[in-house]
């Protein structure tokens, strides 16, 4: 298939990310009442492309299409199951997060829907376990989905998404817009095989900004150092020491970095993935660090998206547990209960994480 319309074309932006879902868990002390009803009408209502499909494009491997399915068929959205044999207790805890609480696994598939929410009653609380195509959105797009979906239970309000992706290829053509992205390359980056890495383990530790900073013995007088620039660059150097980097060697860092910010006509509405670059549409573009078994480093920081503060009825989650990608060198930091506290997920080969833990303060 090579026709669709332009607003339903994948971006660059889209097409140069993993292509996994996005999925996260959410922990209620209570109840929360089914869903399933609520969910789809809403979506229908302000998200319709979360009952629609990716196709790739046959004629030009950069290109693919958000289409319907063909004779009305769709894929389930929603689902939901009952564990009255568990507690929240059970997932209050730092301990890693099992994949059995969702639907679909990490990679999507044929059948596999584009949006996803998986309820899950327990004897003393709830959870949701929600997840998004990251071709689709990525985890902001996640994040503002979940929270107004929440607000739109209480007082049936809310912003249509706006899922023009067209808008990405008109600002690419404005003489304003030089986004070079020296973080991306034209070279095909050498993986030892698709999703088939060495075998990795990802640490998760917590942290307040100022116990950071006083044991780092990091001074900030004039507030110029922000906690980006703290992580990365502590991380970075432990990091590389373990790797047995040498001093000679250039370490590529990259910060995923949410467009909507930055660019013209687009705004949090926006439910694709948003940055511009100049390479035209036919070249493969490739993110221009090494995320396997190499010596860089991807960081994406999530504190300032709202996922944490959806309200079900009597109040917000209890925990919030991301389920990270396994990916050598991915770091994720993300928010927590606690405002002025983050928490790390840093992915290494197994045995650099273990040295890794050993390490930090």
């Amino acid at each position: 298939m090579c026709s669709s319309t332009v607003e339903d074309q994948l971006s660059l932006s889209d097409i140069i990310m993993p292509y996994v879902y996005t999925r996260v868990i959410l922990v209620y002390d209570y109840l929360i009442e089914d869903l399933e009803q609520s969910f789809n009408e809403y979506l229908h209502r302000f998200c319709p492309q979360a009952f629609k499909r990716i196709i790739n494009d046959d004629c030009e491997r950069t290109r693919g299409h958000i289409v319907d399915y063909e004779n009305g068929q769709k894929r389930q959205v929603f689902s939901r199951e009952s564990r009255s044999d568990e507690s929240i207790t059970k997932y209050l805890s730092d301990d890693s997060l099992n994949d059995d609480v969702f639907p679909c696994g990490m990679i999507p598939t044929d059948v596999s829907p584009l949006i996803f929410m998986h309820q899950i009653s327990l004897q003393d609380g709830s959870l949701l376990a929600i997840g998004c195509h990251h071709y689709l959105s990525d985890g902001h797009g996640l994040s503002i989905l979940g929270l107004r979906f929440s607000q739109w239970l209480k007082d049936k309000h809310s912003l249509a998404f706006d899922h023009d992706r067209s808008k990405l290829q008109q600002l690419a053509s404005l003489s304003s817009i030089r986004y070079e992205h020296s973080e991306m390359s034209l070279a095909i980056p050498i993986v030892p095989g698709l999703y088939k890495w060495p075998l990795s383990d990802t640490v998760v530790k917590r942290y307040t900004k100022n116990y950071l900073f006083d044991r780092l013995n990091v001074t900030n007088n004039n507030g110029i150092l922000s906690m980006n620039d703290v992580l990365m660059g502590w991380l970075t150097k432990i990091i590389s020491q373990i790797r047995q980097v040498s001093r000679q060697t250039t370490v590529k860092i990259g910060m995923a970095l949410n467009g909507r910010t930055l660019l013209p006509n687009i705004d949090v509405n926006y439910f694709a993935l948003a940055f511009i670059d100049k390479h035209h549409r036919s070249s493969l573009i490739h993110l221009g660090w090494q995320p396997i078994g190499g010596n860089d480093l991807s960081f994406s920081n999530w504190t300032r998206f709202p996922i944490y503060k959806c309200d079900f009825g009597q109040g917000r989650a209890k925990n919030f547990k991301f389920s990270s990608m396994e990916c050598d060198g991915l770091i994720f930091i993300l928010p927590t209960m606690t405002d002025d506290e983050i928490e790390l997920h840093i992915t290494l080969q197994a045995e650099h994480a273990k040295l890794l833990l050993s390490k930090l303060v």
